[in-house]
C-alpha cells in the first residue's frame, strides 16, 4: 500500500482485501503441496529479504561516498532517552519478534540427513544472518533518513523512496519495495505451514476428532490449515474494524509476542522435564549435556522478562489501562484453551480403556 497508493495504506478496507488475497492464497498453495510451498519461502527469503538488506547497506555506502549522509546521523537515535520511556519498552520486547519462528526448522528437523549435525549448523548459520541482516538494515536506515522521520512499520519503503527519489530513479524504488512484499509472503507462508505441521505432529499424542487428523494426498493437514485461515480471517476483521492500521499492526504484534514467549516458555520446562524422566530417549536432535542447563535457563529468563515487558503497551492509550490489560490476557487464555480440552479428551478415554 504504501509503494503503490500511499492514499490506501491506512485504509480498512484495502488492508483486509490484500490481507485476504494473501491469507488465502497461500493456504491453497499450501494444500496444493509441500514442494511448492518450499519454493516459495526459499525464493522469498533470497529475493525479498536477503537481497534488498544487502542492497540498503551498498546505497547507504553509496550514500555517505557522495557527502548526502553524516555517520554521526546514527548517534542522533537515543537509545538511552528511550530506554527511559516506559512505553518504549514494548519495541524492545517485540525485537523478539523478529527471532521467533526460527524454531518451526524443528518440525523439519526429521527431514535432514543428520539432525544432530545439520540442524545445529542451520540454526547456527541462521543466527548469524539473522543478526548482520538487523544490523545492516539498521544502521543503513539511520544514516539516510532522519531519526525523527523514521516509520517503525515502513522504514525499509522510506529508505528505498528517499535515495532513488534523490537521483530521479522512482522506479527501481518501486521493484525493490515489491521484492519487500515477496519476502512478506515468505515469511507468512513458513508460519501458515510450519505450525499447522506442528500441530498435527500433537495428534499422535492427543485424541483429535477423525476429520481434524486427515492428511490429503499431498501429505497436509488440510483441515488443520482450513481451521487456521478462518481463525486468522475473523481477527483480521474484528480488529481493523474497531482500530487503526497502526494500533492493528500493534495488538497483534504484542498478542503474537506475548504467546510465542509463553509458548518457549512451557516447551522449555517439558525439555527440561524430559531430560529428567526419558535421559535415554534417541532423539533427531539433542541439546549436549553441558549446554543444556545454560541454554534452559537463558531461555525461562529471558521469556519471563520479555513476556511481563510486552504487557506495556507501544503508546500511551485512551481508557482504562485495566481493560487494556484484560484484553490480552483474555487473548492469552483463549488461544492456549485448545490443548487443555484435547488434554482432558484423552484422559477420559485412557480412564474407559
Amino acid at each position: 500500500g504504501y509503494t503503490i497508493a500511499p492514499a490506501y495504506a491506512h485504509q480498512q478496507g484495502f488492508v483486509l482485501s490484500v490481507s485476504f488475497l494473501v491469507l488465502w492464497g497461500l493456504t491453497l498453495i499450501n494444500i496444493l503441496g509441500m514442494r511448492l510451498s518450499a519454493m516459495i519461502s526459499s525464493f522469498s527469503v533470497v529475493a525479498g529479504t536477503i537481497v534488498p538488506i544487502v542492497l540498503i547497506a551498498l546505497l547507504a555506502l553509496v550514500w555517505l561516498f557522495l557527502g548526502y549522509g553524516d555517520i554521526s546521523a546514527v548517534s542522533q537515535i537515543n537509545f538511552s532517552s528511550l530506554m527511559k520511556d516506559d512505553h518504549s519498552l514494548f519495541f524492545y520486547s517485540s525485537v523478539v519478534l523478529g527471532y521467533s519462528g526460527i524454531e518451526l526448522a524443528a518440525f523439519h528437523a526429521n527431514d535432514a540427513q543428520d539432525p544432530q549435525k545439520d540442524y545445529s549448523k542451520a540454526i547456527f548459520l541462521s543466527v548469524i544472518l539473522i543478526v548482520s541482516l538487523y544490523v545492516l538494515g539498521t544502521l543503513a536506515i539511520a544514516l539516510v533518513l532522519p531519526a525523527d522521520e523514521i516509520d517503525l512499520i515502513r522504514g525499509l519503503v522510506q529508505f528505498f523512496h528517499k535515495f532513488f527519489q534523490k537521483f530521479g530513479l522512482d522506479y527501481l524504488a518501486l521493484v525493490v519495495s515489491l521484492t519487500l512484499f515477496v519476502g512478506t509472503i515468505g515469511g507468512i507462508n513458513t508460519w501458515l505451514i510450519s505450525p499447522a505441521k506442528g500441530i498435527f505432529a500433537a495428534t499422535e499424542h492427543f485424541v483429535f476428532p477423525m476429520w481434524l487428523s486427515h492428511k490429503n494426498k499431498n501429505n497436509v493437514p488440510v483441515p488443520l490449515l482450513l481451521i487456521q485461515a478462518i481463525i486468522c480471517s475473523i481477527l483480521l476483521i474484528i480488529l481493523t474494524s474497531s482500530q487503526s492500521i497502526e494500533r492493528c499492526f500493534w495488538v497483534f504484534t504484542a498478542l503474537t509476542t506475548q504467546f510465542s514467549l509463553l509458548l518457549y516458555f512451557f516447551m522449555t520446562i517439558a525439555v527440561i522435564r524430559l531430560r529428567k524422566i526419558q535421559p535415554l530417549t534417541k532423539r533427531p536432535f539433542r541439546i549436549p549435556d553441558r549446554w543444556f542447563y545454560p541454554i534452559t535457563s537463558i531461555s525461562l529468563l529471558s521469556s519471563s522478562i520479555v513476556m511481563i515487558i510486552s504487557f506495556i503497551p507501544a503508546e500511551p492509550i485512551q481508557g482504562s489501562l485495566f481493560f487494556y490489560e484484560l484484553s490480552f490476557m483474555l487473548g492469552l487464555i483463549g488461544l492456549s484453551l485448545p490443548p487443555l480440552f484435547f488434554n482432558k479428551k484423552i484422559s477420559r478415554v485412557m480412564t474407559l480403556q
